[in-house]
């Protein structure tokens, strides 16, 4: 399904079920850079399926949606924008937001953007609003070969993957991936400045001001995994809490050993702790907000099997 926007956007979006029932609350998913919505394996997942709307979107330059390529840098105020612009047009007025990796900065984006929409905020694997520059070579380092490559670099899209995976490495997702990519940009096409635009997202990132800091007054959930070593977690979290004071619940957990792409390589313990986040405020157990603590920070490791 596409959502038709201004500009000659067309976001492409998927919801399960196909019909809302409006009996159930809503989860919103966004996606990590260089995936699209079939990353989001929680819609397999019957602990959400059964219990929420689930509807998940293909970023700008990914999936299946379809747009120019802009002139300016693509930052997480335009992702947010689209991703703000769809929701309006599908009609969802309030929903719990789940980003991965950099769907979570998009999200954070989008939620101080929009925070009348967004019940609560879930935000798995988030990126440092900036990182030093040994933390920066891996990825300038990829961002340079990909410029310099005469044909569509395959192993650019690898790479990020791999980076994101770390030792959890999905080869299968990655072949995957890669193909899909290969197979978009095979007659060649506009895939430099597609790809700029990719890694625009690192280079160009900055922090949200005082002001969208302080629309964020929803409950939110922070986890990130402890070998995670493009960003890693303690200063992660020390960051963001800075950032999130306005938030009336804050939680953070570490998940150890996992990278980046914990959503994927630990989806289980990642559902499992983001499907009972909401369920306090929404689902079964329906705690009010009113008697949750007040910018509270729990950090709980989690050992894996």
């Amino acid at each position: 399904m596409y959502a038709h926007l201004d500009g000659d956007v067309h976001v492409f979006y998927t919801r399960y079920p196909f019909a809302e029932d409006p009996s159930k609350p809503t989860i919103v998913f966004l996606h990590p850079t260089a995936t699209d919505t079939s990353f989001m394996k929680q819609f397999a997942d019957p602990a959400l399926n059964t219990k929420y709307n689930l509807v998940a979107f293909d970023h700008r330059y990914h999936g299946r949606t379809r747009t120019p390529v802009l002139q300016e840098d693509y930052d997480y105020a335009v992702a947010a924008e689209d991703i703000a612009r769809a929701l309006d047009q599908i009609g969802l007025k309030r929903f719990h937001l789940w980003g991965a990796a950099q769907g979570a900065n998009i999200a954070l984006w989008l939620a101080a953007a929009r925070s009348e929409l967004v019940a609560s905020l879930i935000l798995v694997g988030m990126y440092c609003p900036s990182n030093t520059p040994e933390e920066m070579e891996p990825m300038m380092h990829m961002r340079n070969e990909s410029m310099s490559s005469k044909k569509f670099p395959i192993d650019v899209i690898a790479g990020l993957l791999h980076h994101n995976y770390g030792a959890f490495i999905d080869e299968k997702l990655v072949a995957d991936m890669s193909a899909k990519w290969e197979q978009k940009y095979s007659g060649g096409g506009d895939w430099r400045e597609v790809l700029d635009k990719h890694f625009s997202q690192f280079t160009a990132r900055v922090p949200l001001n005082k002001a969208q800091a302080a629309a964020l007054t929803m409950p939110i959930l922070l986890m990130q995994g402890s070998g995670d070593f493009a960003h890693p977690p303690e200063r992660t979290i020390d960051v963001y809490r800075n950032i999130l004071t306005s938030a009336n619940f804050l939680e953070t957990e570490v998940v150890k050993g996992a990278p980046n792409f914990l959503s994927s390589t630990h989806a289980r313990k990642v559902t499992d702790r983001r499907g009972r986040f909401p369920d306090r405020l929404c689902g079964g157990e329906r705690q009010p907000q009113s008697l949750l603590p007040w910018n509270t920070l729990e950090v709980r490791p989690i050992m894996e099997n």
